[in-house]
């Protein structure tokens, strides 16, 4: 009877552990789950009036941290930006008066999480169903978001 009571004990511990993961995850985000290293993967939006094209392997390194942006480009200079985070859930309307033309697809039930990074350069952090993307701004347009992919082994 001890070793039942002893099993079932241990198999409802680790079940409220399990969830209690699952529903952190599912929470909001905090900044520091986004800190780290990151490299160019794809573009999801360019503004049809840049004359820019990204190309991997060509595009600078990323290292998100508490304070600051820093942005590694390919030839080895370094561009730090101060930021300061406010996380904020949001919807894929968050994008939706922001393009020239079509814009990305983005799934009604996707979850979105704005880290709004502000900085004098125009940089936003958005978290888009477990993807990084950053988004370059002006004060009139929205010019380019790519979506990063971790670079931390």
């Amino acid at each position: 009877m001890r070793i039942k009571r002893l099993v079932l004990s241990t198999l409802l511990f680790s079940l409220f552990i399990g969830l209690s993961g699952c529903l952190r995850a599912a929470g909001k985000p905090a900044p520091s789950d986004i800190y780290g290293g990151y490299e160019y993967d794809s573009c999801v939006y360019i503004n049809p009036l840049s004359s820019f094209m990204p190309i991997k392997g060509h595009m600078p390194g990323y290292i998100v941290a508490e304070y600051s942006l820093t942005i590694t480009n390919p030839d080895g200079t370094e561009e730090r930006v101060s930021v300061s985070y406010n996380v904020k859930k949001a919807g894929p309307e968050v994008f939706s008066t922001e393009f020239e033309s079509i814009g990305p697809d983005i799934d009604e039930d996707a979850e979105i999480w704005q880290f709004f990074a502000e900085n004098e350069r125009g940089f936003q952090i958005y978290y888009v169903d477990s993807e990084l993307w950053l988004a370059k701004r002006d004060s009139e347009r929205l010019w380019s978001i790519y979506r990063l992919a971790s670079s931390d082994e």
